[in-house]
């Protein structure tokens, strides 16, 4: 993982790399921005539940600021992309939020 702007790293997933920053700590909540944005509008959209108790995990969505458009054009592949990336970070229970256009592939992550 390389270390961008102080709060997010690239992150290499057998789907393709994905920017994404954590917050926090306690129980992971999977924070997945809408449009336009990337993992700061997940933070910022769920920085109550970070200052109460839980960690935030927080993907820039395929095609937003470093996250290649190719690791997931459509919300079944940007879920595979999430899941392989909670897999790279050893996360296997995570409460997943998704933000307006980051909807779509939260349901079909969940």
């Amino acid at each position: 993982m390389a270390l961008l702007d102080g709060r997010a790293t690239m992150l290499e997933t057998e789907r393709g790399p994905v920017q994404v920053a954590r917050e926090g700590n306690g129980p992971k909540v999977m924070a997945i921005h809408g449009s336009p944005g990337g993992f700061d509008q997940g933070l910022v959209w769920a920085r109550h539940l970070r200052d109460g108790g839980c960690e935030l995990i927080a993907p820039s969505r395929p095609g937003y600021l470093r996250t290649p458009l190719d690791s997931g054009r459509s919300p079944a592949q940007q879920a595979d992309l999430y899941a392989a990336m909670l897999d790279a970070l050893h996360i296997n229970k995570v409460t997943v939020l998704g933000i307006s256009s980051g909807g779509p592939s939260a349901v079909h992550f969940a």
